[in-house]
């Protein structure tokens, strides 16, 4: 009857505890079912639903490390006997949980743990696991937003970068991250961003020159490929720059090329950790992500900052500047136009260029150019045009067909300058030969006529 009373009593408590399993387990998939809810909150709150399923929680503490993030009940402390399970993705552990009493205690039939406690860990290890590739996945959705938006704001190359390099150390608190540009003549590192990196490392790295086994970024940006330096203290790559590596407790560095979409290399995206590691495949994936999406934000801020420079000088240049689609319909004109014709730029967008023609043009001439730019070709020649007011002037110019890619004709450009003037001397230059001419012959039928008369004379 005792013995029958023991084993009842031992049962109750057995299913008392698969109750305070059940409870926990049931409770974090109630917070994971909260999308909205923050990552870093919701482990914490997976944290504190640990220890009410342990056996005895007034003497128990736990923590989860993820990423070298850690969240612990607010009484963790290091004590022993400790209860272990990694935290695995892709085959890597990314983190631990950890259970822990803090006071001595007798141990059970199956130890200080019991065996349901350990398979409760591994379940939320799981768990965790799969919070985790969802955070990621979250991450780089907001980090391609957050990217997105700044390219839309229509900012300058280094807000861009670091900008990029503080979200991304943001999402990831374990990381220090880099990114260095390759400058014009392919040669040498720049320094793009780099935030969290101490000064004097920054210094250090500014202006690289690149090469096969110089550094993690020096290689990759020379190679084209991906360079993981696991343990940077250990690797041949690093010991010219191993004492600066060290001073700034930098033990791994992973570089990924930065790559224009023509396939050329802009520059290098680097994570760091402070413990040696080697990147799990779900991690070797954002860092490609990471970099592609940097690679965007590079090239829009380089054509951006070149359309600028390329507008500013049609915009202030002291030529007629005119573009045209395929069917001669003007889209842009320059202020230079305005000045030379007289129409603003409102009344001449959507027009053709006729509007100008003074109609001394024959037709032969016009098919002429219409033929050598429908070819693809150049067209230089001399047009007589009338002002908005009606006053005629004179203009060189050049057409010159835009293309794109397939090698069509998709625009025409025109570059015209005013030679009104320079026909005016040049028909005065030609009225004065000719007066100069008929002077002389003037000249000369008098000398002969007077000649002629002195000899009749005698």
């Amino acid at each position: 009857m005792v013995i029958d009373i023991y084993e009842h009593r031992k049962t109750e408590l057995k299913r008392q505890e698969r109750v305070k399993e059940l409870r926990c387990l049931y409770g974090i998939s109630e917070f994971l079912a909260k999308s909205e809810m923050p990552s870093d909150e919701l482990i914490q709150n997976i944290v504190s639903l640990i220890l009410p399923a342990m056996t005895f929680p007034p003497i128990c503490a736990a923590n989860i490390i993820i990423e070298g993030k850690v969240y612990g009940t607010e009484n963790f402390r290091e004590a022993t006997p400790v209860l272990s399970q990694v935290i695995l993705m892709d085959g890597y552990q990314v983190g631990l949980i950890q259970v822990r009493y803090l006071e001595a205690r007798e141990d059970q039939d199956e130890g200080p743990f019991l065996e349901e406690e350990h398979c409760l860990l591994v379940t939320i290890a799981n768990q965790s696991s799969s919070l985790l590739a969802k955070t990621r996945v979250q991450n780089y959705e907001n980090f391609r937003t957050h990217v997105l938006e700044h390219l839309v704001r229509d900012e300058t190359l280094p807000v861009m970068l670091d900008a990029i390099v503080r979200e991304l150390e943001r999402m990831n608190p374990a990381m220090w991250c880099s990114i260095l540009l390759l400058d014009v003549e392919g040669k040498c590192l720049k320094l793009g961003a780099a935030p969290s990196l101490p000064g004097f490392y920054n210094e250090a790295i500014d202006g690289l020159e690149i090469g096969n086994g110089v550094g993690s970024c020096g290689t990759a940006a020379f190679t084209g490929v991906r360079v993981v330096v696991e343990g940077i203290v250990s690797h041949t790559f690093w010991v010219p720059d191993k004492e600066f590596a060290e001073r700034a407790q930098l033990g791994a560095c992973w570089s990924q090329p930065i790559l224009a979409s023509s396939g050329k290399v802009l520059g290098t995206f680097a994570i760091y950790h402070h413990p040696p590691q080697k990147p799990t495949e779900s991690e070797f994936a954002l860092i490609e992500q990471y970099a592609y999406f940097t690679g965007l934000a590079i090239e829009k801020c380089l054509d951006t900052q070149r359309l600028r420079i390329l507008s500013a000088a049609i915009e202030q240049s002291p030529v007629t500047t005119v573009i045209t689609d395929e069917e001669g319909t003007m889209e842009y004109v320059n202020p230079k136009f305005t000045a030379t014709t007289g129409y603003t730029a409102l009344e001449a967008i959507g027009q053709n260029p006729r509007i100008l023609s003074s109609g001394d043009r024959t037709e032969s001439e016009s098919r002429e150019l219409r033929e050598t730019m429908l070819s693809g070709m150049d067209w230089h020649g001399v047009f007589h045009n009338s002002k908005k007011i009606g006053e005629l002037y004179w203009e060189s110019a050049v057409l010159s067909p835009v293309k794109d890619k397939y090698g069509n004709s998709i625009h025409f450009l025109a570059i015209k300058e005013d030679i009104t003037e320079r026909k005016k001397m040049e028909a005065e230059l030609i009225l004065s030969r000719e007066e100069a001419l008929d002077a002389k012959r003037s000249k000369s039928e008098f000398l002969s006529s007077m000649s002629n008369e002195g000899n009749d004379g005698k």
